[in-house]
């Protein structure tokens, strides 16, 4: 116990350390005074230290970086298997598999045991799982990384998943699903879904039933069937040389040789062509302001236009304060305290585009067609020199700070090359952000933008006026928020 706590002090005193270091420069007197327009920085410079690359003989690939500041060494294990395996009876399945992974022991060892072997060592462990992907990722120090490693390696190759703890995480989950109807962004992020992937793994969400149907065997056939060396990847950092992480990993997977399958990623049904207008979704309930979303079908990471689409969205509605949509909607009308807008890039698939806020119920009609004007005038008049130029600078100012810690960078390498990003993805970002241009903008704002033919969801106390105002040509399909369940 003392040795854990001990560890665990000299966690907070490392963190402490980090953030002193981050504060070098604060309040200096040169400052003093100065209005923010006023102050003169040296030019952002930036270089980034590219991850070494290994491939094991059974198949794992590795990517691992020096960075010996701290006595720490930050391990993510990544398996090539997430959502996409899961079916229309069995959805929830993965969320599920992670939390009974996380806390349920080996074969070996008994969870509650397991626990405390983590617990005396300080290590954090989280499982978390994607669309595509599942991971595992540790933080342990540097002079416990044998064990923890042990550990994890038995996690991974053997899981437990103990009875009583996978009947505890059912029905957290099942909690979960209860609780939705109380979270109307939960609603409408279902009935997005829902849209933009019908019949997909990826536009289903768990309800009662599905967690109900699964059993422990699942999962056991699960890890059976996808976990293996030649699903697996490997990101390490932190105080570790090259050698001594290969060692690493050798020594505690060389002699895995699991058969596993590749996990399919069904392919997306073709939304209805021809449809002018996209439907009106209404989902009613007891609520004071209205949640609005308006939604359509993205773009995939091999798009050549994904860096215009980038600084469209910016100024669209993903640029704070400084996007048009946010001016308009909140600043100019008042109408809502937080305005946004996205557009997600699918890694397999294509990704959703979707703008929204929530406003009271009697300013719905308003809200959507400030909305609708304001992506058609991007369409049709693009954009000025002065928003172009303030997007691209801050989307450039920015990348630096995507990556927390050294970690956060090795691991999305590691990610990216999973996806099959091109190898210099990184390096030329902000080179792709610099080339893109007004007429870029408008273009992909022609192609990508379609106000009519996006669904608009709305949940909330809506009422029947304000749905006429909006249905016009729009089918209108009203949904009972209990039928998500």
């Amino acid at each position: 116990m003392r040795s854990s706590m001990l560890r665990r002090i000299i966690r907070v005193a490392v963190l402490l350390l980090m953030l002193c270091g981050t504060t070098t420069g604060w309040g200096q007197e040169s400052s003093q005074g100065a209005r923010p327009d006023e102050l003169e920085f040296e030019p952002l410079r930036w270089s980034m230290q590219t991850p070494d690359k290994i491939s094991l003989e059974n198949g794992i690939r590795m990517f691992h970086q020096n960075n010996a500041e701290l006595p720490l060494v930050e391990i993510t294990l990544m398996v090539g298997v997430g959502r996409s395996v899961e079916n229309a009876t069995n959805t929830g399945l993965m969320q599920l598999f992670a939390r009974a992974l996380a806390n349920g022991g080996t074969r070996k060892i008994p969870a509650s045991e397991f626990d405390a072997m983590l617990d005396a060592l300080a290590i954090n462990l989280n499982v978390d799982t994607g669309p595509y992907t599942t991971t595992l990722q540790m933080s342990v120090m540097r002079e416990d990384l044998q064990k923890g490693m042990e550990l994890l390696s038995k996690l991974v190759r053997t899981p437990g998943f103990d009875s009583e703890r996978f009947e505890t995480a059912r029905q957290q989950l099942i909690e979960q699903v209860r609780r939705r109807l109380d979270n109307p962004g939960a609603i409408a992020e279902q009935l997005m879904l829902e849209q933009l992937y019908p019949d997909h793994p990826l536009g289903r969400k768990p309800t009662l039933e599905t967690l109900g149907s699964i059993k422990r065997t699942d999962l056991l056939q699960l890890h059976q069937r996808y976990f293996g060396p030649a699903n697996m990847y490997v990101a390490i950092s932190g105080d570790i040389d090259g050698d001594a992480a290969t060692q690493l990993v050798d020594a505690n997977f060389a002699s895995w040789k699991q058969k596993v399958k590749c996990a399919e990623v069904p392919a997306l049904k073709e939304l209805s062509g021809g449809v002018e207008f996209g439907p009106l979704i209404v989902a009613q309930r007891p609520l004071s302001q209205t949640t609005i979303r308006l939604v359509e079908r993205g773009i995939k990471r091999d798009n050549p236009d994904v860096y215009a689409v980038e600084i469209m969205n910016y100024i669209l509605g993903g640029g704070g304060f400084n996007s048009r949509l946010m001016r308009e909607i909140r600043s100019n009308r008042g109408l809502a305290y937080s305005v946004f807008s996205h557009f997600s890039v699918g890694r397999r698939l294509q990704g959703a585009f979707f703008a929204g806020c929530e406003t009271k119920a009697e300013s719905v009609a308003e809200a959507v067609g400030l909305f609708a004007s304001i992506m058609q005038e991007m369409r049709e008049e693009g954009v000025t020199e002065e928003e172009l130029q303030l997007a691209k600078q801050s989307q450039i100012n920015s990348f630096v700070f995507r990556f927390e810690n050294p970690h956060s960078l090795v691991t999305k390498i590691m990610e990216y090359d999973f996806y099959g990003y091109p190898e210099d993805y990184l390096t030329r970002y902000r080179e792709h952000i610099r080339k893109v241009t007004a007429q870029d903008v408008q273009r992909v704002a022609k192609k990508y933008l379609h106000p009519e033919r996006q669904a608009v969801i709305l949940v909330g106390d809506i009422g029947e006026e304000e749905i006429a105002a909006l249905a016009h040509e729009r089918e209108v399909e009203n949904i009972n928020p209990q039928d998500l369940l």
